[in-house]
């Protein structure tokens, strides 16, 4: 799921580029910013808009429509804006296909951390 999340942060930062600019945000940023909703209808993930909205000088509801409108990707069944909230639903088929082609790449080190190799 940590890849999924890095992988929705990138395709909002480049959404978010395209739409406004460069500069307003880092993809970090938005990482940290990506949520889990607490009530699983309402999607997988979720990017509140509210901090965006001051440096955007727009709305978060609009904001989340802007973007809705612009992340496509497979991985999704679904991206809505809802109150100022961008919700994800994440396509269980297309996410267990490229799951499964990843453990079948990386073989045993599928899953292992590299963060730390060469440090004491």
């Amino acid at each position: 799921m940590l890849i999924l999340k890095k992988k929705t942060a990138k395709l909002i930062y480049e959404c978010l580029c395209q739409s406004y600019g460069e500069g307003l945000i880092s993809e970090e940023e938005l990482n940290g910013l990506l949520a889990y909703p607490p009530d699983p209808k309402m999607g997988d993930l979720a990017l509140p808009c509210f901090r965006l909205a001051k440096a955007l000088r727009n709305s978060p509801v609009k904001i989340a429509e802007t973007l809705a409108a612009g992340i496509a990707c497979d991985e999704f069944a679904s991206v809505e804006a809802l109150n100022g909230y961008l919700n994800f639903k994440i396509n269980p088929t297309a996410f267990a296909t490229r799951v499964v082609g990843d453990i079948k790449a990386q073989g045993k080190t599928y899953g292992s951390p590299n963060c730390g190799q060469g440090k004491t």
